[in-house]
């Protein structure tokens, strides 16, 4: 068993051995291709750590999803998930599951198919990686999960790993799986039936055809009425802080809610400020607890402003999946197949509503004034008046995305023999096409809503737009901001519309490799692995015309269009230097190099180095030096631009006045270069002999990332071009009144990132009637410990590790993770009956490592000051019970699955300070859920 294995077990409520997922294993486990390289090997042998989930492990926990189970490897950190950006408008990552290695991102962690890139799933520049949900998870018969650099063997995006879903292509027979679950709320109920079946043809059983089918969901988690949020929370501005007075300059606040915005309106400026307007337009004196300078306010009327409530914690999901293969060997050394994939899924949310934050305003003769408040405005002499409304008549952002993958592949492969060495041979070509329909429903459109707020008495005296008394034709609807449950139908329907946007990427494949042993050594065969790909990739789209020209309050899609091309070659070797000799048990060296060649940025080469050495059979040393790139993806080069909304902005240009009605847009950049990551791994791996059923490894890995493609935030471009960078002012658009419309973020290569630390395994078996395969009790741990997460850009040298709320928005950026992360499992298995029970720990973190905790004698003019800088631990402890009927050759087996079995509640993580609401609680680490339960039924014959 190999040391990668061990995290495989940690996965698990119990041992693999007893689950029908992998009934007949191979007779060879040993000869296979574990991911990290193309030579044939183990993952216990190999120099790079590779953690190996078998379909066994994978069950034990009974996931509906595959990615729930590998999100809880700590080496994988800030996935997206349905859970972490239930969200997200402009983005199309709503639903999606993208796996991201070491929290460097899912751009930086390469997603394999039986060794095949899988096409991405987003055109957004951030979320440009493969959606795991699109893989036929019913037929995987293991995942390779590569934490280490892996550019010179599979080429770009595998920076920080690579993760490799190997298929049962060979399953012979029929399965299925029922699973439904549900939370302790009685919400997020999910679902997951799936059926496969497999069968051979032909002569001697040459042939063999493979189907299978997935229809699987969930009904998400509509806002977020959860026990750890009673009240929301945020960072804010102190209100009392001045540089001598000791007073931090950051809070941490529950009670959070909007100081200038309510669902039915407020006067936010003069002498009628904090009147507010309620259901049918009742009137109403706003009560502002403290304000600070971030549109936010702590206590008082909060409950009636604040936002964090209308959020969705997870997104809706549903999702189709069929996959098909045939195969036939003319002879061992030529085997041709054909296969062929389709998968849809259909993921929905609801969002923000349209926010105006004290920027609305509205002329005096406005018809729909109330009277009480005309009188008021009259005898005030003012002529307007200065409203924030977060429009409640109308309602949040319905977001809705479709995806529809389809792929299929020819190839070949084959076995041959060269005088004493045996060569394999694969060669295939792979067409993959991925549509995106983005829409945003619901969707306020900018110009309409200002026309038809501006409302009037005509002549007649019916209250119409101030437009139709110049032109009666134009068919504008008034609209109210004076209440809630004031306007018709007809009056939303005329501000709001639906942004639309579909994009299609394709992604073309053509790949040859040769591997086997050309000569040997003193110490054994001289293994060797080359290889050839051709790869094109391209995007086309189209979006409404109202986006096109920026129309609505979110969303505003544009349609891309751009393409490249990639060849590449490699070589990589594995040479015995030792074999029981006075030296030591085995001394193998490795290394791979790979030429790559870009249409858009030129050549590039990447090459990697690895050692393994033995001492003795109880112990064994590896060592791993690599240079590793990602290139720019479709989204960073070609992106047209996509609107993102909600951020508050300090305009240091114009008084230093807030703003968060301007459209940040974000398009690509075409002159991007690839990252380049520098990597190195060194570990240690023990199997004593004197304590059978114990194996344990530690690794230090260090990566070190230089021009790492970022997309800058609003601020810092605002903060660059206040400082007199004349290109940064370039991207910012300001209206004749000169207050900002529109600021441009494209990604840049304009940073540096290291991640090190330490990841350690260890697990035990006990075999409690002495044989191996008999009842046994296991103990299983698996930790990974973060030294350093560094980000370092043009504004400020940020640490992450350790760092769990996204800085607070304040000051830093780039990844994060938590400084330590650990999963141990105790259980027992026999023929029939097994159970385990797993415990989930995450360290105690910081919001922002550059800020100094205080709440008195502050340091005197330290604005990077907070009064709780901290964010608690996580424990939180799951249970698995599986139960055969049959104990011999389990044909059929019931299981039950209880995660957070105590309902622990997550920590408090306040919302970040540039949104100035509290946005939910952080979802990338923690579980917001709470107690969930599933149940089912497998089987096969």
């Amino acid at each position: 068993m190999s040391s990668a294995a061990l995290a495989a077990l940690v996965m698990s409520g119990g041992a693999a051995a007893q689950t029908i997922a992998q009934e007949d294993p191979p007779a060879a486990q040993g000869e296979v291709v574990v991911t990290g390289s193309r030579i044939v090997r183990d993952g216990f042998d190999a120099p790079t750590p590779v953690t190996v989930l078998s379909a066994a492990d994978l069950a034990a926990r009974s996931d509906i999803n595959v990615a729930d189970g590998l999100n809880l490897l700590p080496q994988i950190n800030t996935s997206v998930t349905p859970s972490s950006q239930p969200t997200a408008i402009s983005g199309g990552a709503i639903g999606v599951n993208l796996l991201s290695l070491r929290g460097l991102g899912p751009t930086r962690t390469l997603v394999l198919q039986d060794g095949k890139r899988v096409i991405n799933t987003s055109f957004n520049t951030a979320a440009a990686a493969p959606d795991i949900n699109h893989i036929p998870q019913n037929l995987i018969q293991r995942v390779d999960v590569v934490t280490g650099g892996a550019s010179a063997v599979y080429g770009s995006d595998a920076l920080a790993g690579v993760v490799n879903f190997v298929l049962d292509r060979d399953f012979t027979g029929v399965k299925g799986e029922a699973t439904g679950g549900v939370t302790t709320y009685g919400d997020n109920g999910g679902w997951d039936v799936s059926l496969a079946a497999g069968a051979k043809f032909g002569p001697e059983g040459r042939g063999h055809v493979l189907l299978s089918g997935q229809y699987a969901g969930n009904r998400g988690v509509g806002g977020n009425d959860r026990p750890w949020n009673p009240g929301g929370g945020a960072v804010y501005v102190n209100p009392a802080y001045t540089a001598a007075n000791g007073q931090p300059f950051y809070l941490i606040g529950d009670r959070i809610g909007s100081s200038n915005a309510t669902p039915g309106g407020i006067v936010t400026a003069g002498p009628l400020r904090g009147t507010y307007f309620g259901q049918g337009g009742a009137v109403g004196t706003f009560n502002f607890g403290t304000v600070s300078t971030n549109n936010a306010m702590q206590g008082g009327d909060y409950q009636i402003s604040r936002l964090d409530n209308v959020f969705n914690l997870v997104a809706r999901d549903r999702r189709h999946v069929l996959f098909g293969r045939a195969s036939y060997e003319l002879a061992e050394a030529l085997n041709l197949y054909v296969e062929g994939q389709w998968s849809r899924s259909v993921d929905s949310t609801l969002t923000l509503p349209y926010r105006r934050q004290g920027n609305l305003t509205i002329r005096g003769d406005n018809a729909f004034i109330p009277a009480s408040v005309q009188q008021r405005l009259a005898a005030a002499g003012l002529t307007s008046l200065t409203l924030g409304t977060t429009t409640g008549d109308i309602g949040q952002i319905r977001v809705r995305n479709t995806r529809e993958l389809t792929r299929w592949a020819v190839g070949g492969d084959g076995r041959f023999d060269i005088g004493e060495g045996t060569w394999r041979w694969d060669a295939y070509y792979q067409r993959s096409r991925n549509e995106i329909e983005s829409t945003a429903g619901n969707n306020v459109i900018v110009a309409r809503f200002l026309q038809a707020t501006d409302a009037v008495r005509s002549p007649a005296g019916t209250i119409v737009c101030r437009s139709t008394l110049t032109s009666p034709a134009d068919g504008c609807v008034p609209f109210n901001v004076f209440g809630q449950g004031v306007n018709s139908a007809a009056a939303v329907n005329y501000v709001t519309g639906t942004a639309i946007r579909n994009d299609v990427l394709k992604q073309n494949v053509a790949a040859a490799n040769l591997t086997g042993s050309p000569v040997s050594t003193w110490a054994g065969p001289v293994s060797i692995a080359l290889g050839i790909e051709h790869r094109f990739e391209s995007v086309s789209g189209l979006a409404s015309p109202t986006d096109e020209a920026n129309g609505f309050a979110a969303g505003n899609y544009h349609a891309s269009f751009g393409s490249y091309k990639v060849t590449e070659g490699y070589v990589e070797a594995d040479v015995p230097l030792l074999r029981d000799s006075a030296l030591g048990k085995s001394l193998d060296v490795s290394g791979a190099v790979r030429r790559t060649d870009y249409s858009t940025s030129g050549g590039v080469t990447t090459w990697k180095l690895g050692v393994v050495y033995a001492p003795i059979a109880d112990i064994r040393f590896r060592a791993t030096r690599s240079r590793d790139i990602r290139a720019p993806n479709l989204g960073e080069l070609f992106s047209a631009g996509q609107s993102a909304s909600g951020a508050n902005v300090i305009d240091r240009l114009n008084g230093n006045q807030t703003n968060s009605t301007f459209i940040a847009l974000r398009r690509g950049n075409p002159l991007l270069q690839p990252e380049v990551a520098d990597t190195l791994g060194l570990g240690v791996v023990l199997t004593p002999s004197f304590l059978p059923g114990l194996q344990a490894s530690i690794d230090y890995f260090d990566i070190d990332i230089d021009d790492a493609v970022k997309i800058p935030n609003e601020q810092t471009v605002i903060d660059l071009c206040a400082a007199g960078d004349q290109a940064a002012c370039a991207f910012i658009t300001r209206n004749a009144a000169g207050q900002i419309t529109i600021i441009a973020t494209p990604p840049a290569n304009y940073l540096s990132q290291d991640a090190r630390g330490i990841d350690g395994e260890i697990a035990y078996r006990l075999p409690l009637a002495g044989a191996a395969d008999g009842p046994a009790i296991t103990l299983r741990a698996l930790g990974s410990y973060l030294i350093s997460l560094k980000n370092v850009d043009n504004i400020a040298t940020s640490q992450g590790a350790g760092v769990t709320g996204d800085f607070g928005g304040i000051v830093a950026s780039g990844p994060y993770a938590p400084k330590f992360r650990s999963n141990v499992t105790l259980a027992y298995d026999d023929a029939r009956f097994t159970a385990g029970v797993t415990w989930r720990y995450i360290a105690p973190a910081k919001l922002n490592k550059l800020l100094t905790e205080c709440t008195s004698a502050c340091p005197a003019g330290n604005a990077l000051t907070i009064s709780d800088n901290s964010i608690r631990s996580s424990s939180l402890f799951d249970l698995s019970l599986r139960f055969r009927p049959v104990a011999s050759k389990p044909r059929a087996e019931f299981f039950l699955a209880v995660d957070n079995v105590f309902n622990a509640v997550p920590p408090f993580v306040p919302g970040r300070v540039d949104i100035g609401f509290y946005s939910g609680q952080y979802g990338y680490y923690y579980d917001r859920i709470g107690r969930t339960f599933r149940s089912g039924f497998r089987f096969a014959y």
